[in-house]
């Protein structure tokens, strides 16, 4: 009982007097030792109780607890939107807490008051009605636009919108969706290159679909949420949401792009990765992101370059990316 949907009196009950059922799953999952459960535990809790609070919800209340990683990527930075191998670890998390709605409507608010409450229908996220995958690149480009004059260029709760705008639209053409009301909390370095944004991202998308009870294909909605990002304005790949979704504890994942697979190795026995934080923030959604747009664009440049150089090559040529083979990584 950690990740899942259940009463809200059963979420304060357990987590309020954690027997050893809930304190071993907390450490299986997370690696620690009982202190430690007993600290996240608490936090669980304290999140639950915000969310109880904020939305004044009924003891019967169904309520989701989902959590969503941070990640180092050891090796293969800005490789993946070209199809290269990214290494990542599993750092931290961010935590979400939700109770579905009976309409299409979202509320997102964070424990953090620097951090304003939000909230918008399904119809305010997608103005322009449905949009063909074919649409969605350029369609965000020129949304994301309009960010600054609506108050959402920046905001944690953009990431919260684009996961819920890009799965709607999706899915929209079947039965009707229904919204949900959100609580968020997490301990991931804002804006530190540690993917805060990105594990939101995946961690609303995963609530979305489960509340609505659709499907989850792995690496389909890997790829899906690389998409849903572009909703903020950036245009990066799916490496860090790969990260995020397969990350697995005490192990590192490497990640082939363009096809999508996964694998992974044991951390040497005897070694830590200490990650140290310049406290430089870097926002995507803001100050950033023409920065992390340019790296981008300098791939596309230089290959287009390439092929006017040497016209001959250009049948050949598809992305420009190095690959290890697997017995490098794992090596």
């Amino acid at each position: 009982m950690i990740d899942g949907m259940y009463p809200l009196s059963q979420w304060l009950g357990r987590l309020g007097t954690p027997d050893s059922q809930v304190l071993d799953t907390i450490k299986a999952n997370r690696g620690c030792d009982d202190k430690e459960a007993q600290r996240l535990s608490e936090w669980y809790l304290g999140l639950i109780s915000a969310l109880q609070s904020t939305y004044a919800l009924a003891d019967g209340a169904p309520v989701m607890l989902m959590r969503s990683p941070g990640r180092v990527n050891l090796l293969g930075t800005h490789v993946d939107h070209r199809g290269g191998r990214v290494n990542p670890i599993a750092i931290n998390e961010t935590i979400l807490a939700a109770t579905p709605r009976s309409d299409g409507r979202l509320r997102a608010s964070n424990t953090d008051s620097a951090h304003e409450s939000d909230e918008a229908s399904f119809d305010e996220l997608l103005p322009d009605g449905a949009i063909s995958q074919e649409e969605w690149s350029d369609w965000t480009v020129a949304h994301s636009h309009s960010f600054g004059e609506k108050g959402w260029a920046g905001r944690w709760s953009t990431y919260v919108k684009a996961a819920v705008a890009y799965f709607v639209n999706k899915h929209r053409q079947g039965s009707a969706l229904h919204g949900f009301d959100l609580m968020v909390d997490g301990d991931i370095p804002r804006a530190a290159g540690l993917s805060s944004s990105s594990s939101l991202v995946v961690g609303t998308a995963q609530l979305m679909l489960r509340l609505n009870e659709l499907p989850i294909d792995d690496a389909a909605f890997v790829e899906d949420c690389g998409r849903a990002e572009w909703y903020v304005g950036t245009r990066g790949g799916a490496g860090d949401h790969a990260a995020i979704t397969w990350g697995r504890q005490g192990q590192v994942s490497h990640i082939d792009m363009f096809p999508m697979v996964p694998s992974w190795s044991p951390m040497p026995q005897g070694h830590k990765i200490v990650v140290f934080h310049s406290r430089v923030e870097a926002a995507k959604s803001g100050n950033a992101q023409s920065a992390f747009n340019q790296r981008v664009a300098t791939y596309e440049v230089a290959l287009a370059w390439i092929k006017r150089l040497r016209p001959e090559w250009a049948p050949l040529l598809e992305h420009i990316r190095w690959r290890m083979t697997a017995d490098e990584t794992h090596g």
